[in-house]
């Protein structure tokens, strides 16, 4: 079950960022200072598994990515990055995101649930 974390580095003076997290997923979420409007999210789920992050901007739409780690066998570990990723599983990310948010701020939670509602596989953004 998703939980915040309140104890979260803010690194904007034009924005603050939230941060819910479980064994699934971790929930970025970016709101204006001044009347709390969510901006921007990034969900990263998988996180045992192949991890992955859909990521979420009013100003450039959707991204899906995959997060590679920076994991080097017998080299010192890199910062983690994001790399462009195949089809996000919207339905399965979705149903999992309604159960294990239902004790988080609903304002968060509704918001991220009609983003998800509205991914669109063919609008997505690609930069490779």
């Amino acid at each position: 079950m998703l939980k915040e974390f309140m104890k979260t580095r803010q690194v904007s003076d034009e924005y603050h960022t939230r941060l819910f997290t479980d064994n699934f997923f971790d929930l970025y979420v970016w709101a204006e200072h001044e009347n709390d409007v969510i901006i921007g999210f990034r969900l990263c789920y998988d996180k045992q598994g192949c991890f992955r992050a859909l990521t979420w901007d009013n100003e450039n739409g959707f991204f899906h990515d995959q997060i590679n780690e920076g994991d080097n066998p017998g080299l010192l570990k890199q910062t983690p990055i994001l790399t462009p990723d195949g089809i996000f599983q919207k339905q399965n990310i979705l149903t999992k995101f309604r159960e294990e948010s239902k004790e988080i701020d609903p304002h968060v939670r509704d918001f991220v649930i009609l983003k998800l509602d509205e991914y669109n596989e063919k609008e997505k953004n690609i930069f490779v």
